[in-house]
């Protein structure tokens, strides 16, 4: 195996976790979606760079139909748009429903993160396979 091959493997497998429904330990919030709605109504289409079909194509969801990718965007969306545009002028109301909806950023980011980790040992297990090199950094003899 080469190592076009094997990153050709890994952009693969990162390639279908990216297009995999997101199935993380906290549940999507039930508003995810009107929030996204409100902060791209808000911010600059030159600030977010979400072309408009991508947006057409997440707001056309139901919240447990999004994409790993397309949480990415409504996540980068919602964390950039203030408060008062996502929750209103209750304060009270709007630091629980922030509160919340960190806890589910937070869920998020750490099952991308964990992927990604396991995707480099991945590469580098089959490198070192590839190069005949057990985990001590000893050649392995083949008889």
């Amino acid at each position: 195996m080469t190592n076009y091959d094997i990153d050709s493997q890994i952009n693969k497998e990162f390639q279908i976790f990216i297009e995999a429904a997101y199935k993380g330990t906290i549940k999507i919030p039930e508003n995810i979606i009107e929030l996204f709605k409100k902060a791209v109504l808000h911010l600059s289409p030159q600030f977010h760079q979400v072309n408009f079909s991508k947006i057409k194509q997440i707001i056309d969801k139901k919240s447990n139909e999004l994409t790993n990718g397309e949480m990415k965007e409504v996540v980068k969306i919602i964390v950039n748009t203030p408060l008062n545009i996502l929750f209103g002028n209750d304060v009270k109301e709007a630091i629980e429903d922030q509160i919340k909806l960190e806890k589910f950023i937070v869920s998020y980011n750490s099952s991308v993160n964990s992927f990604q980790e396991k995707l480099k040992m991945k590469k580098a297990n089959l490198q070192s396979l590839t190069r005949g090199i057990n985990g001590n950094g000893m050649k392995i003899v083949q008889a």
